[in-house]
């Protein structure tokens, strides 16, 4: 056979081959874009819902689950995306019912969810027990996204999603806050990387703060909308970065929002947040299934029932925040964690409180209000005096510099120099022990009971917490059993008892006569930070000596120099 004839064989076959290729292309990549075509002349309708907090009833007429199932089911379309951004589970009046039965994540599927978010926020109900109901409740829960940092929720649940509905594919992912900014903004673009080739529309659950939010709409972009689950916000209005709309829903389902986003166009079209008021109807078999669930918590720890009354409003938390030192409601909560155990020190961070009593009747549901969100289940901490004296210095120091996220102390006291260096101004500490102060012992232990957040705060300083144990307890039950408590010892008037607090923290002054007492007693951190200051003057005085010989020497010099001529 000729090269040319050979040549023309060749060619033919590549020819047939291309020809099939081709084919094929248009066979399987005709109907893809078909499809994307399609997709991107539609309208993708979402309805979002924030910060429930817990509210699964309705109150005065506004909220609740039925109500909002109703005002779905009403507004729902073909391409409707219904989102939760978590936190229904996260009140703490409901726990008793929520440590028998787990996170309600039945009451997101029946409200109408497609996909919520859990965030490490949800201290209410513990991780483990978390864990078991999503095991045990997956196939009547929506998609659950997760970004946090506990390992096993990451194995049930997903940091990102894909949801079709009606024809357009919308990714969704979770953002919580990293260990940076930098590191956060990283894991953001690999994700919506990853979604962009899988999705048409883009939707970022966010627990991050405003500024970050802004940040990754200004950085990251492709993304349409970011819904702040956090800060529980009520705009009506998105607010715009480029072409992302942010956008949040308020607090305890008093409103829903509803936004239409073009595919095509990438622009939004909103009805801004829609409240859920009188004249939206619940729906009837959840609000029965409501109903029950009230009647089980009434059993378990009725919101209304009064426990004590007080003649005087408590300390608000705007002038506690502005003073270092002892407050009626620190007192308060730290003598109803310490008379978790006999003899055992109550320890509570500010950051842990919120709103004061009032005057009045004090019900359940206002010494729930008492907590913060974040406070979550009481911790018993078994310490030496070392690490005693340590959470006193974080006191005394974090404390004092920023009395928002101060200490306050039952069965403890301490005194401190305010000058002397960081975590090296206490002088002493004494601990209640039978009616009677006594003054620590390193080698001794003691029991401490605080709540998670205090040790998460604790943590984060130079105060080693390895030996604690979570009790099944929140800080509002047990401070409800120890109201109790002074009312059966006659206590009728709760502000009678706590009108004067007792002093925990005595500043001392240096005088001439007492200043050794600057340098006496460091702690760890002391005895560290007098070393460096030691070390610095001695290099500075060491500077200054050789430079002085060396002056003298290079004068003498000079005087004898001058001498010859």
């Amino acid at each position: 056979m000729s090269e040319l004839k050979l040549s023309q064989k060749i060619n033919k076959k590549i020819l047939i081959i291309s020809l099939i290729l081709m084919a094929l292309c248009v066979v399987f990549a005709g109907p893809a874009a078909a499809k994307s075509q399609k997709a991107s002349n539609k309208t993708l309708r979402l309805i979002y819902t924030t910060r429930l907090d817990g509210q699964i009833a309705s109150e005065k007429g506004q909220g609740g689950v039925a109500k909002i199932a109703s005002f779905i089911q009403a507004n729902r379309k073909q391409n409707t995306l219904v989102i939760d951004g978590g936190t229904l589970g996260d009140n703490s009046l409901y726990a008793p019912v929520y440590g028998q039965n787990g996170y309600p994540w039945q009451w997101l599927k029946a409200m109408g969810s497609d996909i919520t978010l859990l965030s490490d926020n949800d201290r209410v109900v513990s991780a483990a027990q978390q864990l078991k109901t999503l095991k045990t409740q997956k196939s009547n829960a929506p998609v659950v996204l997760y970004s946090g940092h506990n390992r096993s929720l990451k194995s049930l649940t997903r940091r990102t999603a894909v949801i079709k509905k009606g024809g357009i594919k919308v990714g969704v992912l979770a953002v919580s806050p990293g260990q940076n900014d930098l590191k956060t903004l990283a894991q953001v673009r690999r994700d919506v990387k990853n979604l962009r080739s899988r999705s048409d529309v883009i939707v970022v659950l966010s627990t991050l703060s405003e500024k970050q939010n802004k940040m990754i709409a200004r950085f990251v972009p492709h993304i349409a909308v970011i819904m702040d689950a956090a800060s529980g916000e009520s705009t009506d209005d998105p607010v715009f970065v480029g072409k992302t709309a942010i956008v949040s829903g308020g607090t305890k389902g008093r409103k829903v929002g509803v936004m239409d986003y073009s595919v095509s166009q990438k622009q939004v079209k909103t009805n801004g947040l829609i409240a859920i008021g009188r004249e939206v109807k619940a729906d009837a078999s959840l609000k029965t299934q409501v109903d029950q669930l009230r009647d089980t918590l009434k059993q378990a720890s009725d919101p209304k029932r009064q426990v004590i009354t007080t003649q005087i409003n408590f300390e608000g938390h705007k002038d506690r925040i502005k003073k270092f030192g002892d407050s009626d409601t620190g007192s308060l909560v730290t003598d109803a964690y310490g008379s978790e155990e006999k003899n055992a020190v109550g320890v509570v961070s500010e950051t842990s409180l919120n709103q004061p009593l009032k005057i009045g009747g004090v019900s359940v549901a206002s010494v729930s209000k008492l907590f913060a969100r974040k406070s979550g289940h009481l911790v018993k901490l078994k310490v030496s005096g070392e690490t005693l004296r340590e959470i006193c210095e974080y006191d005394a120091t974090v404390g004092y510099l920023n009395p928002a996220k101060q200490l306050y102390f039952s069965g403890l006291r301490y005194r401190y120099i305010p000058i002397r260096t960081f975590f090296n101004r206490v002088t002493a500490v004494q601990v209640k022990n039978g009616g009677k102060w006594q003054s620590e012992r390193d080698g001794k232990s003691y029991t401490v009971i605080t709540d998670e957040n205090t040790v998460a705060a604790l943590s984060r300083m130079p105060v080693k917490l390895t030996n604690k144990k979570t009790l099944n307890v929140l800080g509002y039950q047990r401070t409800v059993q120890y109201l109790d408590q002074l009312g059966q010892q006659g206590v009728s008037d709760l502000s009678a008892a706590y009108l004067t607090a007792e002093s925990h923290k005595t500043a001392e002054l240096l005088t001439r006569s007492n200043w050794t007492r600057y340098f006496s007693k460091p702690s760890r951190i002391g005895v560290l930070t007098y070393g460096v200051v030691i070390f610095i003057l001695v290099l500075i005085v060491g500077t200054l000596i050789v430079r002085g010989v060396f002056n003298s020497r290079w004068s003498k010099k000079d005087g004898q120099q001058m001498r010859k001529y």
